[in-house]
């Protein structure tokens, strides 16, 4: 059996993004509707769900190369997405345009696939790293991912 405190924990804190995003989009919308909820749960839950597997299979087929390089893969993967989003909101604050990219939360299509799913894989970016560190804790990875899926599904609910 897993170690439970550790793994709750870890579940909790890899659904936080999720959950701010949840809360934000449920702002916006003031009365969330059951297809929303079960929106961001197959999304954010799924999400979450896959993407520890996704790393921890990464790991296994790239073994001691991922282990030598990992750090400065993650320094890459974080500068790349960080310096995409700082210069896409200079190149929007010159061009003056403020608006977002995605439509508000409030209309139909930002409930569509092709809204749900940059946000979905966007918060679930730690939850491949920590596929990659899973084996270290000795926690079995099917376990580890079915309950981070789970308790983002709940806690992203619970934002919107």
């Amino acid at each position: 059996m897993a170690p439970i405190l550790p793994l709750a924990g870890l579940s909790v804190s890899l659904s936080i993004d999720a959950v701010a995003v949840s809360l934000a989009r449920g702002i916006a919308l003031q009365r969330p509707q059951a297809k929303h909820i079960l929106s961001v749960c197959l999304y954010f839950g799924g999400a979450q769900a896959i993407m520890p597997l996704v790393g921890f299979e990464l790991a296994k087929a790239l073994g001691a190369w991922v282990a030598n390089w990992e750090r400065w893969l993650a320094v890459l993967l974080l500068f790349t997405l960080g310096g995409r989003n700082i210069l896409n909101s200079i190149k929007k604050a010159l061009l003056n345009k403020a608006k977002s990219p995605l439509p508000p939360p409030s209309s139909p299509s930002s409930w569509s696939p092709s809204a749900m799913l940059p946000l979905a894989l966007a918060t679930s970016l730690d939850a491949f790293a920590v596929g990659v560190a899973l084996p270290t804790l000795d926690i079995p990875i099917l376990w580890a991912s079915l309950t981070i899926g789970v308790v983002t599904a709940l806690f992203s609910a619970l934002g919107l």
